[in-house]
């Protein structure tokens, strides 16, 4: 990957930027909406987890988060956010089932879709559809984007609130 690239790469999107993947993810095929949410959702994450070591140098955060660091999966991340107290049991599931999605999507040859019963049956078991009016009419990438949308907001949360309040029960839990 050239340098200017992964530079571009470890900005934070602007609002703009995560309107637009919104966008797509309504928009896109399944793979594309599965992806692009998931990579939100697990830089925001990244932000929350951020926001608790804020006694920490920017140096010291890239340690932590980037190449083969030890938070530089979305799985050790949700591990880490859940460990801290970021998130909640309810939050953590449904992370876990993102990082499900994301990798059946980008590791596999097949074509995979939003009504394949696997995938509806992940996508229909996260706790943040729960709390979507409605939301168990919708279309399943319509599911998978309002719940998305939810736990962004319940992580934004997180980098908003003071570090001593951060952690503890979630709207989720």
């Amino acid at each position: 990957m050239s340098k200017n690239l992964k530079e571009l790469l470890k900005e934070r999107p602007s609002d703009a930027e995560v309107g637009a993947l919104f966008h797509d993810m309504i928009n896109d095929g399944a793979r594309g909406s599965i992806l692009a949410g998931t990579s939100l959702i697990e830089d925001v994450l990244e932000g929350a987890i951020s926001h608790t070591f804020s006694h920490l140098s920017k140096n010291e955060l890239k340690e932590l988060f980037e190449g083969t660091a030890p938070l530089s999966t979305f799985s050790a991340k949700i591990k880490i956010a859940y460990a801290i107290g970021v998130v909640g049991p309810m939050t953590r599931h449904d992370l876990e089932k993102l990082r499900e999605l994301s990798n059946a999507f980008a590791h596999s040859a097949r074509h995979l879709t939003f009504e394949l019963p696997e995938i509806a049956s992940i996508v229909r078991s996260l706790n943040a559809l729960k709390d979507v009016k409605g939301g168990e009419g919708y279309k399943v990438q319509h599911q998978f984007v309002e719940s998305t949308t939810l736990l962004m907001w319940v992580l934004v949360g997180k980098m908003r609130t003071p570090v001593a309040k951060v952690q503890g029960i979630d709207h989720l839990d």
